[in-house]
């Protein structure tokens, strides 16, 4: 209950920190110092400040969230390690290399059984919670992480698959509490896996076999 509570007033500041601003973003947008209003996320907190104080348009401040707004793009979708050591990455993109290069899809071993129990599903890859609607029950979710906020799925799924976490993830916690077979930190299994596949997942082994499509 402590841990809920918790969570709901960091959410209710959150969204009320974000929406002011936006509505700074909004202002700034009219004096012309931002093209639209999301880029005032990418000022820093002094820039933010000095515009507030003397708002001015300024060629370079336009180059610097130019170039923030394409690291944004490039990064915004990478997961960070799990473990560093004196700040250095040993494990991830960084330290393995591009997980699509990881097992072919038909070296079936490609993650780590969480949850036991073998089912026989279609995948759904979600992003983000915002795509969660789209789930049907019985399908397996492909995510490359879960935590509480996705927990409300989980009485429908038929299975889970994320790209990231162990046998004490959130994600492994959920399934193992619901009954629903889960293979954790299958390397880019958001982008290796597509929605409609069927697939066989095996969540003592650890393996996900892709069924040949009918016909």
């Amino acid at each position: 209950v402590y841990r809920e509570n918790q969570r709901y007033h960091l959410d209710y500041l959150l969204a009320h920190a974000r929406q002011l601003l936006l509505e700074i973003g909004r202002r700034l947008e009219r004096e012309g110092v931002l093209a639209e209003p999301f880029e005032v996320f990418l000022l820093e907190s002094g820039e933010l400040a000095h515009q507030l104080a003397e708002p001015a348009p300024s060629d370079a401040l336009r180059a610097a969230i130019a170039e923030r707004r394409d690291h944004y793009q490039r990064w915004k979708d990478r997961m960070p390690a799990t473990h560093l050591f004196d700040g250095v990455e040993t494990e991830g993109e960084v330290a393995e290399g591009d997980p699509r290069e990881g097992p072919a899809l038909d070296d079936d071993r490609l993650g780590l059984g969480a949850s036991r129990g073998v089912t026989k599903a279609v995948l759904r890859v979600v992003e983000d919670v915002a795509g969660l609607d789209r789930l049907e029950p019985g399908e397996i979710l492909v995510a490359r992480n879960i935590d509480p906020a996705w927990t409300g799925v989980f009485p429908i799924l038929g299975g889970l698959i994320t790209e990231t976490g162990g046998l004490l993830s959130h994600g492994a916690l959920l399934a193992r509490e619901y009954g629903i077979p889960a293979v954790m930190g299958v390397p880019g299994a958001t982008t290796r896996f597509a929605t409609g596949m069927r697939v066989e997942l095996d969540g003592t082994r650890g393996s996900v076999r892709v069924e040949p499509a009918e016909g």
